[in-house]
């Protein structure tokens, strides 16, 4: 193998590296319980996108566990799941809850 070659397996395997790490686990947490609660309402991707007013395309961004996300399209894609993003303190402290738990009175 020459050395360009190997250069370049070399930064093959740092991108597919890179491209784990880019999904942290608020974000895998987030496609798995969205992922959940739409299948559990018996929605496909596509009769959820139109009942959110977002396209197929973002939705299979946010089932796929995708960091960057545009936070209006996401919070009408969860309330229409009835579910809701929770903050709180410390890195642990973003959650996707029902829209009835978690609330102060």
């Amino acid at each position: 193998m020459s050395s360009k070659s190997s250069r370049a397996a070399g930064r093959s395997r740092r991108a597919r590296t890179l491209q784990t790490a880019e999904h942290p686990s608020w974000a895998t947490a987030l496609a798995t319980e969205v992922r959940r609660q739409r299948k559990a309402l018996r929605l496909t991707q596509l009769e959820l996108a139109a009942l959110a007013r977002c396209g197929p395309d973002f939705l299979y961004d946010v089932e796929n566990g995708k960091p960057t996300l545009r936070l209006d399209k996401l919070v009408g894609v969860l309330e229409v799941l009835g579910l809701r993003l929770a903050l709180g303190p410390g890195p642990g402290g973003l959650a996707v809850v029902s829209s009835g738990e978690g609330r102060r009175s």
